[in-house]
């Protein structure tokens, strides 16, 4: 067997002969295997990867009941992803494609106006589109581990906030759906601005149903 480090995850070969009489073409055939370790998740930002970065990405179209189904969007490294609703009342004119573009800051001292600071992931996302006549979209944002840390409570107490601003009020988007196997957090917003990552108990703010008030 022989082993091999890429970035935080170590491979593992291992090549066997397979019992006679199993010939290929006249030769001994060979399985090969890679054995994937568990990986050493990061524990600050990655060298190499910057504190701020933008990434865009293009949405097809499909609005209006019994159109075209907009397949989800993956906006780039930027750990989000983002479902526009196949059910939109409103027509968008064309029914065209949009742009997507969400900026990425990974640490939160930008964010004010929220009393217990130390409830918050230490990221920020915003996000924009040029998409018109859209009613909702389901936005998932992917968590790093030790962005979480320092938070109360467990996982699955996690919810999305946003704001039209850094300076707030950073309003909890109802509900919100945890996944912390995949270290996701999923809600749905009828509007994009800022969003952050808190525990959803213990930031006392407004609650909204897919908006922004």
């Amino acid at each position: 067997a022989t082993s091999r480090t890429i970035g935080d995850s170590t491979l593992r070969f291992v090549q066997a002969s397979v019992a006679a009489g199993h010939a290929l073409r006249g030769r001994a055939a060979k399985d090969g295997y890679v054995v994937f370790s568990a990986e050493t998740p990061p524990t600050s930002i990655p060298s190499g990867v910057p504190a701020n970065a933008t990434y865009r990405a293009r949405s097809r179209a499909g609005d209006g009941p019994g159109q075209a189904i907009v397949p989800e969007t993956i906006v780039g490294d930027s750990r989000v992803k983002i479902n526009f609703s196949d059910d939109d009342a409103a027509d968008n004119g064309q029914g065209g494609a949009s742009m997507e573009t969400v900026t990425i800051t990974r640490d939160k001292s930008s964010v004010t106006n929220v009393e217990r600071i130390g409830e918050v992931a230490d990221v920020v996302w915003e996000i924009t589109t040029d998409r018109v006549g859209w009613d909702s979209a389901e936005v998932t944002l992917k968590y790093l581990d030790y962005e979480i840390e320092g938070i109360s409570g467990i996982e699955t107490d996690l919810g999305i906030f946003t704001a039209a601003t850094l300076d707030g009020p950073w309003v909890l988007v109802n509900p919100t759906d945890v996944d912390a196997m995949r270290n996701e957090v999923k809600a749905t917003v009828k509007s994009f601005a800022y969003f952050i990552i808190a525990n959803r108990f213990r930031i006392p703010v407004k609650l909204s149903q897919f908006s922004v008030e």
